[in-house]
């Protein structure tokens, strides 16, 4: 019964019309986000009632205050915990990070203060988790990788602990193995070379260790490369160049290492 519930809500959420965004704001007004929120947490380690609760938070993102509202409902906490508990299952894991980057995201309007309490809840360790045991799933890095932008972004404590965790090597790796990419949605939402290339900017961005750590990676060849075998590809081109002014900002070595990879031309 609660699979058949989710599955309803979802499909709700899913119709991408006027009649879907009313869907979404009628399921909001009968309390829908802590419904979902509360049955995941009663049925933990279920794969598809954690997977469609993912699927159904992550489409009610655009309500307004969709991000706050799910927020302060404890969403955080239920989409970390469905990844940690289901482990094996891609659903679960790529709309985990996914549900995980938009609760980070400021352009969904999140505040500094759910970034934070992602990194303290363990949202950085569900996704670099995540990477660990789906490293050859195209779909799952780039999630992951989306997510670790977002967590990562203007926040000192999520960049030290993405550090610490392993998070840097693992984008990395996820950059380096990538296929050539496409301007095409459906395979860029399987290839982790662009937004590994947004993950490592922000990364990057006003931290020094980081920056080392990227370089001690091999991040520097990985980001060139990106470039190199997507020439035709305007997303990855901008994310590559954008990643790399954070990577060398202040920093010779680094600038002296993109210059050695023929970054400059």
């Amino acid at each position: 019964v609660v699979r058949d519930v989710l599955g309803g809500i979802f499909d709700c959420c899913d119709k991408g019309s006027r009649s879907g965004s009313e869907s979404m704001e009628e399921i909001e007004r009968e309390g829908g986000i802590p419904a979902i929120i509360h049955a995941m947490a009663q049925h933990q380690g279920v794969v598809e009632v954690q997977a469609m609760g993912c699927h159904a938070l992550f489409a009610l993102r655009t309500l307004i205050n969709g991000t706050t509202k799910i927020a302060d409902a404890g969403g955080c906490e239920a989409v970390v915990n469905a990844m940690l508990h289901c482990p094996k299952a891609k659903s679960v894991q790529s709309h985990g990070c996914l549900c995980l980057g938009f609760l980070a995201s400021k352009h969904h309007n999140s505040s500094a203060e759910s970034r934070s309490r992602i990194g303290k809840e363990g949202g950085i360790s569900a996704v670099v988790n995540a990477m660990t045991t789906h490293s050859n799933d195209g779909e799952v890095l780039t999630a992951a990788c989306l997510a670790l932008s977002d967590i990562a972004h203007l926040d000192g404590d999520n960049q030290r602990l993405i550090r610490e965790q392993g998070g840097i090597k693992l984008v990395v790796d996820a950059i380096r193995n990538a296929p050539p990419g496409s301007n095409t949605s459906a395979k860029a939402l399987n290839n982790p070379a662009a937004d590994g290339c947004d993950a490592l900017g922000h990364l990057a961005a006003s931290n020094r260790a980081n920056q080392m750590a990227i370089r001690d990676c091999g991040g520097i060849p990985a980001v060139c490369r990106v470039m190199r075998i997507n020439p035709g590809d305007a997303n990855s081109q901008v994310k590559a160049c954008v990643s790399m002014s954070y990577i060398a900002a202040n920093s010779k070595e680094n600038k002296v290492l993109f210059a050695e990879e023929g970054a400059i031309g």
